[in-house]
């Protein structure tokens, strides 16, 4: 079936301001391993760039949200759902959005759909994964391009949704969330 996940950064605004905006409050009750409960994780992951992590696709589509998330601050936003090879990051800035890089589902395996202007470090990530592709047998039959939005939101954040969240501690590394509605 395949992972999905949706991740945020936000640098420029407060833990407790995020958690406003994004209508999220700490949870007091355990996150349940393996479940697919509508749950956050955050933390700092650097100094100041804020990550949320969720199984809800929902945290990165509301664009009135993420516009006012981005207000004063920078958010590069990802998603990924495995199961049928989609991928995509991005940037708000100030209210708007920047730039967007897309592999989906619908595309062939080899097409990007890049809106804006991404950060020049992208065509380095296209021209490292062609040469992957190059030295891979052509009836391997991998999708290569799924990695690029991928890459490109580790290259400018540090975090990659292959792997957990390396939290910095500042007394509350990880928080668990739950939608403020819910509570």
């Amino acid at each position: 079936m395949g992972s999905q996940n949706s991740y945020l950064t936000v640098s420029g605004k407060s833990k407790e301001l995020i958690w406003s905006l994004l209508g999220l409050v700490q949870s007091t009750s355990p996150l349940i391993p393996g479940s697919r409960q509508d749950r956050f994780v955050g933390g700092f992951c650097q100094q100041d760039l804020y990550l949320v992590v969720s199984v809800s696709p929902n945290l990165v589509e509301d664009e009135p949200t993420l516009s006012a998330l981005s207000e004063n601050a920078t958010v590069f936003f990802g998603q990924v759902y495995e199961g049928v090879n989609f991928s995509i990051t991005g940037e708000w800035r100030n209210g708007e959005k920047r730039w967007t890089v897309e592999h989906g589902q619908l595309l062939a395996t080899e097409e990007l759909t890049i809106s804006g202007e991404p950060p020049a470090i992208l065509q380095d990530i296209i021209a490292t994964i062609d040469a992957k592709k190059k030295d891979t047998p052509e009836d391997a039959h991998y999708d290569f391009y799924f990695s690029v939005p991928v890459l490109l939101f580790k290259s400018l954040t540090g975090y990659s949704y292959e792997r957990s969240p390396n939290f910095i501690d500042d007394g509350e590394a990880v928080v668990l969330f739950r939608p403020a509605r819910g509570a």
